[in-house]
C-alpha cells in the first residue's frame, strides 16, 4: 500500500517499521479490551465477544478480514477504549 501511494520511491526499511508500530498499536487495543474478530480452526468467523476464547492476535490466532489490509471489530466498544486511554496517559 506504501509503495503504490509513493510511486515505488521507498525505504523498505521504513515501511517495515511502520507496519511494526501498526501491528502493535492493533494489540494494544486488543489488550484494553477491543473485540476482534477473528477465525476459528475449520474456519468459521467468531465475533468479537465470542473470538475471545479462540486467544490473541498477538499469540498467533487469525482475524476476520474485510479487505486486504482490515480487520473485523466490534466498532462499539473503540470510543470508550480510545477514551479510557487517553485519560489514563494523561495523568
Amino acid at each position: 500500500m506504501v509503495r503504490n501511494d509513493l510511486m515505488g520511491i521507498v525505504r523498505e526499511d521504513l515501511i517495515y517499521d511502520l507496519g511494526r508500530h501498526v501491528d502493535d498499536s492493533v494489540h494494544l487495543f486488543e489488550e484494553w479490551g477491543l473485540p476482534v474478530w477473528k477465525k476459528t480452526d475449520d474456519g468459521k468467523n467468531m465475533d468479537g465477544k465470542k473470538g475471545l476464547k479462540l486467544g490473541s492476535l498477538k499469540s498467533g490466532a487469525t482475524p476476520v478480514r474485510t479487505g486486504k489490509w482490515q480487520i473485523m471489530i466490534n466498532g462499539e466498544s473503540y470510543k470508550r477504549i480510545v477514551a479510557e486511554a487517553g485519560k489514563k496517559s494523561a495523568g
